[in-house]
């Protein structure tokens, strides 16, 4: 332990302290001290004495004990959160050009580099990178965000205090507003009245999708084209390398609170944060680009864009009036008032329009030669963050049992005198039917009412899914079919597409079972085997993604058995997609803990077989590590 985190450690513990004595019950910081004293070295008789201890208490008191212990627990996790933002920091000063930080950008960069590899050849690997971190809600997460913000404003606090050594009025200052933040976590509620909601859940990973990810994802565009230009002495545009989705609202396999209604919320609440987001930097952009035409020449372009014809509509009367010699600021009120209608109407204005429209603006600062004023205006962060986030922050998975799709398919050809029994037919038989049904819907529409309420509801998300991507293509991402073990499956959901009059997302077969994933790279090759199905994945840019389970796997065989079978299936899974013809990526359903894949992703993704590596790929960030690696923006960046 260093001497700045032991430090920050008993800080922490003596304002905790102090609160106890103000606001505990009476006796309650001797029973703390006395149990801490008896579990401090692990001796069996020293249990004893704290179990004998603790049954003598009341149900009050032992309530307010796991409070405090609690508590306690998560102030140390804060001052650890900060030693690790101090170390990556003190790495960070200690790396020279010639010795990086290890596993950095420019670690990888100058790898590249020394290897050979041209600037043409990483352009093109760079441009195959795709990485796309999936948030999920998992009930080991069920902090208030009330706590979790507290929490975070302590460990920021803490990095604050550690930067303000020579100044002890700062540091005063801080020692004040951290013992503030101390005092309110101990008399706020850790439980919530009620259970934690789908509403809920899909706002508390907006809360870090705006804040920490938001901040994080510029910083890696700005060490990617530092190392490169440091490398290569090239300037490079920043590709997109990283792009999240989120199951939180889409995912309905065994959670009945996820229904239609929950996944549109789920996409308007995405949508309504995006553009706020790009409201507020708008309009701090407004406040910084006072740029003057009566002092330079603008170019012709931007000043076309913002001819009155074309903005009145948008921009009052006087503000074009007040602006007229402030071309960049009347082009921002423009597009803020875009933004303001696009909250309001869904068609007003979309995410490729606000890219053309930070572009035209960036490059007519180059043009001016005032490049410099790209970057510190922040103008640079807001173009990667609208080519990274668009007009959705995270596109929306759904997820689904595969028997829940069985059921509905089988109400859907019944009514319609295809079938009566299909649920009882062999394998070879449901796909012949399926396949002629899916083919023969592209003449014949097949009508949507009169189901059971079930099969209505999942209808009733495919309309979503269908609409959803008539609006923004982007904020859908895949359909997930959990314990997906025949070719049968995937044409299921194929069927229910096609009759929701939706084709516009991935089908993602999940293989979550031993069974299943010994099985997984046969039943690849038979789905494209099926001519109906191969037709929807050339409609789909002849790309297929494939989940994997871990979870379950590690339930069902064992952790090392998984493990095998896992590395095994992947090197299979991409013989037969190459073999195809097939670009593919692979989403690894990893929990927080190891026996659930858990660990750091660098040496996971190192741990993969080299022929499964395409450029892409998915992962799940799920619950407690959602709030560890994203809690604070330097942990994030350093995560990412």
């Amino acid at each position: 332990m260093s001497n700045d985190l032991q430090h920050n450690i008993q800080f922490l513990n003596a304002i905790l302290t102090d609160v106890l004595e103000r606001f505990g019950p009476s006796e309650h910081l001797h029973r703390i001290e006395k149990l801490l004293h008896c579990t401090r070295d692990g001796e069996a008789n020293d249990f004893q004495e704290a179990k004998k201890h603790i049954t003598d208490l009341s149900l009050d008191e032992i309530r307010e004990l796991i409070k405090t212990i609690t508590l306690r627990f998560h102030l140390r996790n804060q001052a650890e959160k900060v030693e690790i933002v101090n170390v990556n920091r003190k790495r960070l000063q200690a790396a020279t050009r010639f010795q990086p930080r290890r596993e950095s950008i420019a670690e990888a960069i100058t790898t590249l580099k020394a290897r050979g590899y041209s600037f043409d050849t990483l352009q093109r690997i760079l441009k195959r990178i795709e990485i796309q971190p999936t948030l999920t809600a998992h009930p080991t997460e069920s902090r208030r965000r009330t706590l979790l913000r507290r929490q975070r404003d302590i460990a920021e606090s803490l990095v604050l205090l550690h930067e303000s050594e020579s100044n002890l009025n700062k540091r005063k200052q801080i020692e004040d507003e951290i013992r503030q933040l101390v005092l309110l976590l101990y008399i706020t509620d850790e439980v919530r009245v009620e259970r934690l909601g789908v509403l809920e859940e899909i706002e508390g990973s907006l809360y870090f999708l705006t804040n920490s990810i938001w901040q994080a994802i510029p910083r890696i565009a700005t060490d990617l084209n530092a190392a490169i230009k440091q490398c290569y002495h090239m300037e490079s545009d920043y590709p997109t390398l990283l792009r999240y989705r989120t199951w939180i609202g889409g995912d309905r396999d065994g959670n009945p609170l996820v229904n239609a209604e929950m996944t549109k919320q789920s996409l308007h609440l995405h949508r309504r944060a995006a553009i706020q987001q790009y409201q507020e930097h708008v309009s701090a952009l407004m406040r910084l680009l006072s740029v003057s035409d009566r002092r330079l020449d603008v170019p012709g372009a931007l000043r076309d864009s913002i001819q009155p014809e074309r903005i009145r509509d948008i921009v009052p009367e006087k503000s074009i009036v007040r602006l007229r010699h402030e071309p960049f600021r009347l082009k921002l009120l423009h597009i803020r008032g875009l933004l303001d209608a696009a909250l309001e109407s869904d068609g007003a204005y979309d995410a490729p329009q606000l890219i053309a429209d930070l572009e035209l603006l960036a490059g007519s600062l180059q043009e001016m030669n005032l490049g410099e004023l790209v970057r510190s205006s922040g103008l640079a962060n807001l173009l990667i963050q609208a080519k990274v986030f668009g007009f959705h922050l995270a596109a929306l998975d759904v997820r689904q049992h595969s028997a829940v799709h069985e059921r509905v398919v089988q109400e859907m050809l019944n009514k319609k005198g295809l079938c009566d029994k299909y649920s009882s037919l062999p394998e070879t038989e449901k796909i012949e039917l399926l396949s002629r049904s899916i083919e023969r819907m592209e003449t014949e529409p097949f009508f949507l009412d009169g189901f059971s309420k079930e099969s209505q509801e999942l209808l009733d998300v495919i309309g979503t899914i269908g609409s959803a991507c008539r609006q923004d293509r982007a904020a859908i991402g895949g359909y997930i079919i959990s314990m997906a073990s025949a070719v049968s499956d995937v044409l299921e959901v194929l069927f229910l597409m096609r009759a929701g009059g939706s084709q516009c997302v991935d089908i993602v077969p999940l293989f979550e079972t031993i069974e299943d994933l010994s099985n997984a790279p046969r039943l690849l090759k038979a789905m494209f085997a099926n001519p109906v199905y191969r037709a929807h994945v050339k409609h789909r840019g002849d790309f297929q993604e494939i989940m994997l389970g871990y979870s379950d796997s590690n339930k069902d065989g064992g952790y090392l058995m998984s493990g095998c079978l896992l590395y095994t299936a992947q090197s299979q899974i991409s013989r037969v997609c190459r073999a195809g013809g097939i670009d593919f990526r692979f989403f690894h359903g990893r929990g927080g803990t190891v026996g659930r894949g858990g660990g750091r992703a660098n040496r996971a993704i190192h741990a993969t077989p080299p022929d499964s590596r395409d450029g892409g790929i998915r992962m799940t960030e799920q619950g407690e590590v959602i709030s560890f690696r994203y809690a604070l923006p330097d942990i994030a960046h350093r995560h990412l």
